[in-house]
C-alpha cells in the first residue's frame, strides 16, 4: 500500500524506570535493515515486526520503499512479505552496521496518538507524530504529561532511522 507520510518528530527523556508503567501499553520490537538508498532521495527496507499486548503475540515481516517528495514529506510504499523472503532480502543489506532495532509503544493524548521509540543500542528515546499535511508541521502539540521534550528534530537528516542505523555504537 502506498501513502504519504508527514511526521513530526522529538528528542525526549522520561521518568525513571518508564519499562515499569510501560510494560502495560501495548509494544513492539522492530528490527529494521536497510538494503540501499538510491540518489539520498529513497531508501528501501524490511522489516520484522513482534506485535505485544495483552491478548497474544505475533510476527510480521515486511518490505517498505520511502520516497522524499519534499522536505518532512514521503512517500512510503509498505506490503507484508512471508518469513523467507524477508530472510532473502536481508542478504542484500549494505552493511552489518544498516540495521536498527527499536521498541514502539503507541501513546494517545488529547487526540493525537504518538509512537514513542526506544533505541537499546543507543540508548534513545524519540517520539514521532504523524499529521495530515504540511500545515500541521508546524504548531503548538499536546505531548504526554510524562514526556520530558528534549528538542524537536523534525527534518534533521541525523535522526532518521537509517542515519541512527549507522551511527558508531561504540
Amino acid at each position: 500500500m502506498t501513502q504519504t507520510e508527514i511526521e513530526r518528530k522529538w528528542l525526549v527523556t522520561l521518568p525513571d524506570n518508564p519499562e515499569n508503567w510501560l510494560i502495560e501499553l501495548p509494544r513492539q520490537h522492530i528490527t529494521q535493515t536497510y538494503l540501499g538508498s538510491h540518489d539520498g532521495f529513497s531508501v528501501n527496507q524490511v522489516r520484522e515486526i513482534i506485535h505485544f499486548n495483552r491478548e497474544h503475540t505475533g510476527l510480521t515481516h515486511t518490505y517498505c520503499e520511502k520516497s522524499n517528495l519534499s522536505e518532512n514529506v514521503r512517500e512510503e510504499y509498505e506490503v507484508e512479505i512471508p518469513i523467507r523472503v524477508y530472510q532473502q532480502l536481508k542478504l542484500f543489506s549494505l552493511s552489518t552496521h544498516d540495521t536498527i532495532c527499536k521498541t514502539r509503544w503507541d501513546v494517545l493524548c488529547e487526540g493525537s496518538k504518538f509512537e514513542l521509540d526506544y533505541f537499546p543500542d543507543l540508548s534513545l528515546w524519540m517520539m514521532e507524530l504523524e499529521v495530515d499535511s504540511v500545515e500541521r508541521l508546524t504548531g503548538h502539540v499536546y505531548f504526554p504529561d510524562f514526556i520530558s521534550i528534549i528538542a524537536e528534530v523534525t527534518g534533521n537528516r541525523d535522526f532518521n532511522n537509517f542515519a541512527l542505523a549507522r551511527k558508531d555504537r561504540s
